[in-house]
C-alpha cells in the first residue's frame, strides 16, 4: 500500500470500523494505483471494492452512497467505489484480484 494512503486509513481507522459497521460492510479492499507509487495527492483518488453482509436488501443503495461519501471524508480526495457484484469484465476482475488488499473486514 502507498505509504500516504495507509496514513490516511491509519488516521481514520477507528471512523472507517464505525462507517463501515454503520453501512453494513462485510469487507473493504483497496486496489489501483493506492497501492503503488504512483498514486498522487491532490490528483489521485482511492480505488475501494466492497463485501456487504447482505448486498441484496432494502437500503442498500443508501448504505452504498453513504459508504462512499464517508470515505471521501475521511481520506480527502475522490473515492471510487465498486461492489463485486458490479465487476463484469473479467479482465478488469483479473487485475482487481491480482492487487486488492484488506483495509476493513468484519
Amino acid at each position: 500500500m502507498n505509504s500516504q494512503v495507509a496514513a490516511k486509513f491509519e488516521i481514520g481507522s477507528a471512523q472507517l470500523s464505525e462507517l463501515c459497521r454503520a453501512c453494513g460492510v462485510e469487507r473493504l479492499e483497496l486496489f489501483g494505483s493506492g497501492r503503488g507509487e504512483t498514486w498522487r495527492p491532490g490528483a489521485s483518488d482511492v480505488d475501494l471494492l466492497v463485501r456487504f453482509r447482505t448486498p441484496r436488501r432494502a437500503g442498500i443503495a443508501d448504505d452504498f452512497l453513504r459508504l462512499a461519501d464517508g470515505l471521501e471524508a475521511m481520506l480527502g480526495c475522490p473515492v471510487d467505489l465498486l461492489t463485486e457484484e458490479s465487476l463484469r469484465n473479467p479482465y478488469f476482475r483479473q487485475r482487481i484480484e491480482e492487487t486488492r488488499e484488506p483495509v476493513y473486514a468484519a
